[in-house]
């Protein structure tokens, strides 16, 4: 045998039955038998065993380096980024880095036979969970969206706990939109919700879990009792508005898809933060646009029929009236409002001077500006403090609100009352018309 060729027990066998065939100890039925193979290759293998002895039998590429084999320089290359820079990143996600970075086509298979042999394992650990019923996916794109928040250290030491809050389509795994934010609000939802509909359409069905922003207050204040209305919360306004039906999911895993979206962005996306140095929700957030078309190319399909379900935007209604946090407010005697806890000035009009005791609407837009509706007439603006985030029943106003210059000016100091002349009834008061004798009969 040559040096370099291996050559196993299986290999001694095969010999050992070719031998014997061309012997004649056996037949080549026997053989073939014996082999697993047929009678014809049989005689093949007997054949080459004449021509070329026992060397023959071997395979021809045995011994030799592949040619689909990788060069050195690319396993040593890909083995110190593995103990380095991507030390904490799984298999998959290492495989795909060193191909988007750094031009290293490697398998899967490959990486996670090079990772074994040099002991670095994957850190990531996979836990069995138990069995559930699989439900299908729905059928078109748009038909149903799967909505949840994620509060995780994100920016890891660098930053603030964060909350990603992000809409995944079912039909397809497309991540349709997502924001980072300080908290898991109505704010941050109506944030995704709108750049969802303006862009690709209304969706049918929103699949979220049981969180009370997506429900109504608890009871309704007395005014709405009186006029015969129901609570809504903030969320809930506008999914009604535009025909979105609310699915409450009873467990984590009823809303699957979206939470192995947090699995895998928790793994993924805080490298790319940690890659950016990411310290703020605002870099973050850009980060994040940048990273989702990566993301949707690497992990979204097709869906089961090729059109899609979203519905157009209905034409002439502004989205800022739409997405928004409305509340109803009664204008003061000072001609103010009352809102987060502020005083806010009316200015005068061309159609009244004074609202007092007027019903307005408070329209607070998703960057934080507060407008006053009287009669579907916008009466004040009041822009947001661009350093301070948006929240529910919250506004901090960019500069000090501004009031009238007479409530600007003091008080005049009381005056002491003068002294008063006796008045007497003119002829015509009615007790000077009072008959005679009906006042001796009352007495």
């Amino acid at each position: 045998m040559e040096e370099g060729k291996r050559v196993t027990d299986k290999d001694w066998l095969r010999i050992d039955l070719v031998q014997q065939a061309a012997s004649g100890k056996l037949t080549a039925s026997q053989a073939a038998q014996g082999l697993g193979v047929s009678v014809r290759q049989v005689r093949r293998l007997i054949a080459t065993l004449r021509k070329e002895g026992a060397e023959g039998l071997l395979h021809g590429n045995r011994g030799k380096v592949s040619s689909a084999r990788l060069p050195d320089d690319i396993r040593e290359e890909a083995m110190r980024l593995l103990r380095t820079e991507y030390a904490d990143y799984n298999t998959a996600h290492a495989r795909d880095e060193l191909e988007r970075l750094h031009g290293m086509s490697v398998s899967y298979a490959t990486l996670w036979r090079w990772r074994r042999s040099a002991g670095l394992m994957s850190p990531r650990r996979h836990h069995r969970t138990g069995h559930r019923v699989r439900r299908q996916p729905a059928a078109q794109e748009g038909l149903l969206l799967q909505a949840d928040a994620s509060s995780h250290a994100w920016l890891e030491e660098r930053g603030p706990r964060l909350a990603l809050i992000a809409c995944i389509d079912d039909a397809t795994n497309k991540v349709v939109g997502a924001t980072f934010r300080d908290q898991e609000d109505a704010v941050g939802y109506l944030i995704v919700l709108q750049g969802v509909c303006t862009s690709l359409g209304i969706p049918h069905h929103l699949y979220t879990d049981r969180h009370t922003l997506f429900g109504a207050p608890a009871e309704a204040t007395l005014a709405q009792k009186l006029r015969g209305e129901r609570p809504q919360g903030q969320v809930q306004r506008v999914l009604e508005s535009l025909g979105i039906v609310r699915i409450a999911a009873h467990s984590p895993q009823a809303k699957g898809r979206v939470e192995r979206l947090f699995g895998t962005l928790q793994d993924r996306l805080v490298k790319e933060l940690r890659r950016a140095q990411a310290c703020t929700c605002a870099d973050a957030n850009r980060v994040l646009a940048d990273y989702l078309p990566y993301y949707n190319e690497s992990f979204a399909h097709p869906a089961e029929q090729p059109s899609a379900a979203y519905r157009p935007w209905p034409l002439g209604l502004p989205p800022e009236r739409v997405f928004c946090l409305r509340y109803e407010r009664t204008v003061g005697n000072d001609n103010t409002i009352s809102f987060g806890g502020l005083h806010l000035p009316i200015p005068p009009g061309p159609r009244r001077r004074h609202y007092a005791r007027a019903k307005v609407t408070l329209l607070m837009q998703l960057d934080g500006q507060l407008d006053v509706y009287y009669q579907e007439e916008c009466i004040a603006s009041y822009a947001h403090a661009p350093d301070v985030p948006v929240r529910v029943e919250h506004f901090t106003p960019a500069t000090p609100p501004v009031y009238a210059p007479s409530e600007l000016q003091p008080a005049a100091p009381p005056q002491e009352p003068g002294p008063q002349e006796a008045h007497t009834p003119s002829a015509e008061h009615p007790w000077r018309r009072m008959p005679i004798g009906s006042r001796a009969r009352s007495k």
